[in-house]
């Protein structure tokens, strides 16, 4: 749903307007944001199993997607 995920809601809204080449520039940042999240956190995760409990470079990994 568009609720769900807003940035499908405005991919949809450019394409409606015929702003295909605008579209799909905004789908290639929407997709490579979202691989750079997955790709950071499958590295905290495996931090989160090799450090153990009080490891911090997991912590400091997801930190990374909130600045």
């Amino acid at each position: 749903s568009q609720d769900q995920y807003p940035e499908l809601g405005r991919f949809i809204s450019l394409i409606a307007a015929h702003k295909t080449e605008i579209a799909l520039a905004e789908a290639y940042r929407c997709g490579h944001e979202a691989g750079v999240v997955a790709e950071r956190e499958a590295c905290a995760k495996w931090l989160d199993f090799y450090d153990g409990p009080n490891g911090r470079r997991a912590e400091a990994i997801r930190a990374r997607g909130n600045t």
